[in-house]
């Protein structure tokens, strides 16, 4: 009998496997949670599809989970299709970079 708790060699899921019942993720989200040294000097667009009462707080949720305490990265938050377009643009744009 196994310790409370533990998980039994049968219950075990193996890296990249899709547990029953759930779909396997999307490449980018088993980079970023894998492999994020690939991301560095690329930048990521994540769709909010809900607006939130707390903005602040969100950002702070979404720089926590997506940067951790990597100095170098940042969390931008647009309001319109409009705004993500100019702020890829610039990001292109070896003039500005």
């Amino acid at each position: 009998m196994s310790p409370a708790g533990a998980a039994s060699p049968s219950s075990a899921v193996e890296p990249g496997a899709v547990p029953s019942g759930r779909r396997p993720l999307p490449e980018i989200v088993r980079t970023i949670l894998t492999e994020p040294e690939k991301l560095a000097g690329r930048t990521i667009a994540i769709p909010l599809f809900t607006e939130s009462g707390d903005r602040g707080f969100v950002r702070e949720l979404a720089e926590a989970v997506m940067c951790g305490a990597k100095k170098l990265c940042s969390v931008l938050f647009l309001d319109a299709p409009s705004e993500v377009a100019l702020a890829l643009d610039a990001l292109e744009d070896p003039a500005r970079n």
